[in-house]
Parts: structure tokens; sequence; C-alpha cells
């Protein structure tokens, strides 16, 4: 895609509306760890805010950088002439149109898209912290808060330690139980005189 200053005017395109772009140093901040994933989305979510199907109009974009570019320059109102799967979409193609109003009102789409992102993202992790959840009984929660309210600790945090403790300890004891078996072992053959026999 080939990307130029463009201010839709200069295009022959007469809009008598206020245009309000994203702020630039907003999205570019909301870009900067944002993943091929993410960048993707954003772009199919805005295409369908203005019912342009993005794989048409945007063909093989698929790398995160060219993904973050296309967004800046859709948002920021920096398009320029869009390479389509159709060749260059003219100025007056109802997908040039209607990114156009996108761009136009960037800054509004901008804050619907992040907004948007925020809340899948706070899904996903409740659904996978629900995935994860333990049922206790109320007497065991009652327990487990107290315990952890005496160590300025969350419920979940205490549980966390507590389980991490129990865990590394694990080991030491699993050899300890081998250690008494052994010994009673030996202790069994030696009563039966069978002590360094293949029993052991």
């Amino acid at each position: 895609m080939e990307f130029v200053p463009n201010r839709w005017g200069s295009r022959g395109i007469s809009d008598n509306t206020v245009s309000s772009p994203a702020d630039p140093a907003k999205v570019s901040e909301w870009l900067k760890d944002a993943d091929e994933a993410q960048c993707g989305w954003a772009l199919r979510y805005l295409c369908n805010h203005v019912s342009v199907n993005f794989h048409e109009v945007f063909p093989n974009k698929s790398s995160r950088d060219e993904l973050a570019s296309l967004l800046e320059s859709l948002l920021c109102d920096k398009l320029g002439p869009i390479r389509s799967g159709y060749g260059v979409l003219r100025w007056s193609s109802p997908q040039a149109l209607a990114l156009k109003d996108l761009s136009r009102d960037g800054s509004d789409y901008f804050l619907k898209a992040r907004n948007a992102w925020n809340q899948k993202v706070n899904r996903a992790r409740k659904a996978a912290k629900a995935a994860n959840a333990i049922t206790v009984d109320a007497e065991t929660k009652r327990k487990i808060k107290a315990l952890a309210s005496e160590h300025s600790l969350k419920e979940d945090e205490f549980l966390s330690i507590v389980v991490d403790l129990l865990h590394e300890r694990r080991g030491s004891v699993e050899g300890i139980i081998k250690q008494r078996k052994a010994a009673k072992k030996a202790a069994i053959a030696s009563d039966l005189g069978l002590l360094g026999s293949s029993l052991l």
C-alpha cells in the first residue's frame, strides 16, 4: 500500500462536516505493544463498522507492521491511494467513501476500537479465571480469608503461596517416605534371615 498525506478535499470530495481524526500519538502509543492479532482484529473491527470487506479492500496485508501502519493511516486521516484486490480504488467508490468517513471520525472510531479491544481482553481474562476457579465450603472460605488477611494478602495470592510451599516440600516428603519404606523392608528381611537377598 502506498501512503501519502491526504486531505480528502484535494481529491475533489467535498465535505462540510468537521473532521476529527485520531491523535497520531495516542494511536501510536496504543499500537506500541500490539501484536499481529490485535492489529488485525482492530482493522477488521473498523472495516465492519463502515461496511467494508477488509479482505477484499486490503488483501495480503498480514504482517504486524503492515497492519499497524494501515491502522494509523486510517485513523489519523493519512491514507494514500488504496491498492485493493481490484486495483487502485477510485475515491468515489463506496469502499473509499466509507473509509473516508472512518478517517474523518477517526478519533471516535479509535476510542470505540480501543474500548472494544479492552473489553475483549478483560472477558478472556475473566473466562480463564472462572475456568480455574475452585469451589470450597463457607467455613473453609472463612479460614482462607482469615489466614490471607494475617499476611496482608488476597485470598488467591495466599493459596498460590501455600500450594507452592507444599509442592516444594513434596519432594523432600517423598524422599523421607522412601527411606522409611526401605528401612522397614530391611528390618523385615533381617527378621526373616533374608538380609542381602534379592528381596531387597
